[in-house]
C-alpha cells in the first residue's frame, strides 16, 4: 500500500486519470505508475513526537487564551475604574 500524491500522479500519467481517481482503470493505471516510477516511502514520525506537539499546540493554544484573557480583564479594569490609570 503506497499512498500517492494526486498531483503528481496526475502529471506523470499525461491526464489519463479521472478527476476523484475511484475508477477500477484508475487503480490500474495508478499500479502500472507505481511499479514503472517507484514512489518514495512517506516518512512517519515516532508516537512520542507526534504526542509533542500536540501538547506544545495545547500549550501554545492556553498561552494565547491566557494573554487574551489578561487583555480583557486589563480593558474591562480600565473602562470600569478609570481613575486607576491616573
Amino acid at each position: 500500500y503506497v499512498m500517492m500524491n494526486p498531483l503528481e500522479a496526475k502529471r506523470k500519467t499525461k491526464d489519463d486519470l479521472h478527476q476523484n481517481k475511484t475508477d477500477k482503470l484508475d487503480a490500474l493505471y495508478l499500479a502500472k505508475l507505481q511499479s514503472e516510477h517507484p514512489q518514495r516511502m512517506a516518512y512517519v514520525q515516532s508516537k512520542e513526537y507526534q504526542e509533542l506537539m500536540a501538547n506544545n499546540r495545547i500549550y501554545e493554544q492556553a498561552s494565547h487564551d491566557l494573554i487574551t484573557n489578561k487583555n480583557r480583564l486589563h480593558k474591562a479594569i480600565q473602562l470600569t475604574f478609570p481613575e486607576i490609570e491616573h
